[in-house]
């Protein structure tokens, strides 16, 4: 068999398509993981302290504007 190096054949393309899926897929999930990661340990932990007061201060005290 002949190898035609300067023709498109039918199972080039389809191995072209395939290859096109499968890499998008792949590099769709692989981002997905690591901005799972990347969210779970970008918040410091004063930063979680300070929004767990911020939220029982705001349910303690009086809005602002309704003092004059």
């Amino acid at each position: 068999m002949k190898i035609k190096w300067n023709e498109v054949t039918r199972t080039s393309q389809i191995a072209a398509l395939v290859l096109f899926v499968v890499v998008y897929f792949l590099g769709m999930y692989v981002g997905m993981q690591v901005e799972k990661k990347k969210e779970a340990s970008q918040v410091p932990e004063w930063a979680k302290e300070l929004s767990a007061a911020m939220k029982s201060n705001a349910s303690s005290t009086a809005p602002i504007s309704n003092q004059k």
